[in-house]
């Protein structure tokens, strides 16, 4: 009986690991059944004539030699040139920290990062939005600014699209109204996105003053407000950086008209109320800015109750130009929108991104960091990076006759008293001003819009819990009436201090605009949803120590490997290193535990070993 054995293989100092795909495309360039001898002699006989690469500026001709060792196993593998311009002596130099190009008709030009772009003579494009010597100077933020070894994908239009842009441009009468709909994923903020800038930047006498409306109608990912909220915004810039660069823009380049909360990322979570609040905001859009192009961004629910959403909206809407980015169907989506569509229906490819580095939670929390990171100013608006738990809160009253909050409401669950603060403490609310009282009627227990609001107080319908804080029952999961309010932004609980009746909150609102909501004798509430817990909020402090004692890492950040690890003593291993080396802080809503304190047994994540099996059948 033999039981198998493991044997040591010498090999050569400088061999280097592969992949398994790395090893099979070497076997497959080195099997000659594959190949033909004249194919192989041409492939050597080009790379033989193609001039050697000098080595990448900024790296040490070490660094050169150590990845070209790493390569060896690759066959094949050419680096993607996503620039057709090449600089030299004569279209490029360098002065004073600006970069000066003289670029040819259809040259590409990839820039990573953010930067301010000037054209002296000419036209560029960037996003389909047109830039000229008369525009002045254009501040581009990329999502690629930060991070190491991003996925870099350039923008390209598909030839189907840019027929279809094309031909929207150059309608005038009726008014453009575009209804973009699609499953995930497809393409139609990116499309909506270069439509917009096209429409703000082609030629015109009417070009600078020139604006857009935006309907902004999916609640997981918008465009100019924070999650969990649906929006009408006049935009009269383009649009030329990721939604977590401007989801709380500044005047001049786009207005937030009205915005709504449906307190969920999905309109699945209340599907009345998202339709509610979509045709209010249309509604406004008649009243306010008719007479502008309008673009409809919907979210990519398009099966069962999503469809039929859809075909509400477009029935309700009536737009003139409806497009499906997507040429796969499903059939039944199709067809159930084609026949609500009065006007022109299109089917588009769609452009899925090849690589996913983000999921949409993350950007999610991309964006709510980005807008409570927020300093606006009466000249520009900027981030602030310090933590928050470093800025000073509002301190906002919430009993007796200054109040500055009404009361909180629940949207899809029911708060136990005893529970209101605990739930409140460290999560985003949003943040609702009530132009009318009217919009508390289906909380009184009556759809009658003809009641006398006069004769029944609104603090009938206010309970409060043992700290004082103001809220109101919602058993029947009943929601505001979003003809008579409008959502002004989202706010971060930071603490409550019963003794003083003080709710301390965060937000980027600017006290102005709270202010004159006041002085309209306007109530505000707060209501408690379904959004995303702000955990990016609870650990912020410790990353920012933790980057202040790593002096030696330029990058400052905390680098988060996806591999499991390679010995035994795992349980040994702290679960963030770097937290463990935080002095004792007073950090809110965050406890360092060490070790297995205040763990069960059996709490710690399963890792599966990479080597499973390689010991061959029979043994352990």
């Amino acid at each position: 009986m033999t039981t198998p054995k493991r044997r040591k293989i010498e090999t050569s100092d400088g061999s280097k690991p592969m992949s398994a795909f790395a090893l099979r495309q070497q076997l497959l360039s080195a099997s000659p059944s594959l190949s033909s001898p004249t194919s192989q002699q041409e492939v050597s006989e080009s790379q033989a004539s193609t001039p050697a690469r000098s080595p990448t500026k900024g790296k040490s001709p070490r660094a050169n030699e150590k990845a070209d060792s790493q390569g060896q196993g690759l066959i094949g593998q050419e680096a993607q040139q996503f620039s057709t311009f090449r600089p030299n002596k004569s279209n490029s130099r360098k002065l004073q920290g600006r970069l000066q190009l003289r670029l040819k008709d259809s040259e590409r030009f990839l820039v990573l990062g953010s930067y301010g772009i000037t054209v002296i003579e000419g036209e560029i494009t960037i996003a389909g939005a047109s830039i000229r010597s008369q525009d002045g100077t254009r501040w581009i933020c990329t999502s690629n600014d930060a991070p190491k070894r991003a996925l870099i994908q350039d923008l390209r239009s598909h030839p189907a699209w840019n027929k279809k842009l094309a031909g929207l441009g150059k309608k005038v009468d009726p008014v453009l109204s575009v209804m973009l709909c699609g499953p995930k994923s497809s393409g139609k903020s990116t499309f909506g996105r270069i439509l917009g800038n096209r429409l703000l930047t082609s030629p015109g006498s009417d070009r600078l003053g020139r604006s857009i409306v935006v309907l902004d109608l999916d609640p997981g990912q918008p465009e100019y407000t924070p999650a969990g909220t649906i929006a009408l915004v006049q935009v009269k810039q383009p649009n030329l950086s990721p939604a977590f660069a401007h989801v709380a823009t500044d005047e001049q380049a786009a207005t937030v008209i009205r915005c709504h909360s449906i307190a969920s990322v999905s309109p699945a979570s209340d599907p009345e109320l998202y339709l509610e609040c979509a045709l209010d905001l249309h509604r406004h859009y008649q009243k306010t800015c008719r007479g502008l192009p309008l673009i409809i961004n919907t979210p990519g629910w398009i099966l069962g109750t999503g469809l039929d959403l859809l075909t509400e909206l477009i029935a309700n809407f009536k737009p003139t130009e409806v497009i499906y980015m997507s040429e796969d169907g499903p059939k039944e989506s199709v067809d159930g929108l084609k026949s609500a569509c009065k006007g022109n229906f299109t089917m588009l490819p769609s452009q899925q991104s090849e690589f996913t580095s983000r999921t949409a939670a993350h950007l999610r929390s991309m964006q709510a960091l980005a807008y409570f990171h927020t300093k606006r100013t009466p000249e520009k608006t900027a981030w602030d990076p310090t933590p928050l738990t470093s800025w000073p809160p509002l301190m906002v009253k919430y009993n007796g006759k200054s109040c500055g909050v009404f009361g909180v409401i629940a949207y899809e669950q029911q708060l136990p008293a005893n529970l209101v603060a605990e739930l409140l403490n460290g999560s985003m609310l949003c943040l609702v001003e009530i132009e009318d009282t009217k919009a508390f009627s289906r909380l009184r227990g009556s759809d009658d819009m003809d009641v006398d609001e006069e004769s029944t107080p609104l603090e009938d319908i206010i309970s409060h819990t043992p700290e004082g804080i103001p809220f109101i029952p919602n058993a029947d999961g009943h929601t505001l009436d979003p003809r008579y309010c409008q959502t002004l932004g989202l706010v971060l609980v930071r603490g409550i201090d019963p003794k003083q009746r003080v709710l301390q909150i965060l937000t980027p609102i600017p006290l102005a605009r709270i202010q004159s909501a006041k002085k309209a004798n306007h109530q505000l509430i707060l209501i408690y949803g379904n959004l995303d817990t702000p955990g990016w909020a609870y650990t912020e402090e410790l990353y920012y120590q933790a980057n202040d004692k790593d002096d030696n890492d330029r990058d400052g950040g905390v680098e988060i490997m996806d591999e499991d690890t390679e010995s035994d003593n795992s349980d040994e291993e702290p679960e963030n290193p770097r937290f463990g080396e935080v002095s004792d802080t007073q950090t809110p809503w965050i406890e360092v535990l060490q070790g297995h304190e205040k763990r069960p047994v059996g709490s710690r994540v399963w890792r599966v070993r990479r080597d499973l099996g390689r010991a061959g059948p029979g043994n352990e």
